[in-house]
């Protein structure tokens, strides 16, 4: 078997694991690029769930040019343990990061407008290290954003996301 692996902030690697347990030692793996949709070796195209619409279009575009469609094999997002997290802000946090990588910030507006609790910024990031000393949480690398701060002209924001031990 030969698959299609849709590339996906943060999941890539994940899919990429799934993929080679689905398809067995014989399966041989593609990273979505370009053209390489359209290659007529392809039988499969493994995507998180909710980039469906992604794969359904390249399907399209299959049969556009004349090739059968893909199977699409939906995979669902990476889930932990819930009994390794005693901390109900730590769980809160960690369903956030089910949906993908984020930035502390982020994180903090995301638990107020989901949660309506009145946390301060200081105990998300508090609850975020130690999620990492935990290995509950991971970084997932960082990002440049540019604009007028008070110290500058750019930030450097860290990404968080699910551990996937």
């Amino acid at each position: 078997m030969h698959f299609l692996i849709i590339p996906s902030q943060g999941f890539t690697e994940y899919l990429t694991k799934r993929a080679k347990k689905f398809g067995g030692i014989r399966s041989s793996i593609t990273i979505h690029a370009d053209d390489n949709h359209l290659s007529t070796e392809l039988t499969a195209i493994i995507v998180i769930k909710s980039e469906r619409r992604h794969a359904e279009k390249i399907n399209q575009q299959r049969t556009d040019n004349g090739l059968p469609d893909l199977f699409i094999v939906e995979i669902p997002y990476p889930k932990i343990s819930r009994k390794t997290i005693r901390s109900p802000v730590r769980a809160r946090i960690s369903k956030i990061l089910e949906a993908g990588p984020s930035h502390g910030y982020a994180i903090y507006q995301k638990y107020v407008q989901e949660f309506g609790a009145s946390v301060s910024m200081r105990l998300i990031y508090y609850h975020l290290h130690r999620g990492l000393k935990d290995k509950i949480f991971e970084t997932a690398g960082t990002e440049e954003k540019k604009g007028d701060f008070s110290w500058g002209n750019k930030t450097i924001r860290k990404l968080y996301k699910l551990s996937e031990s």
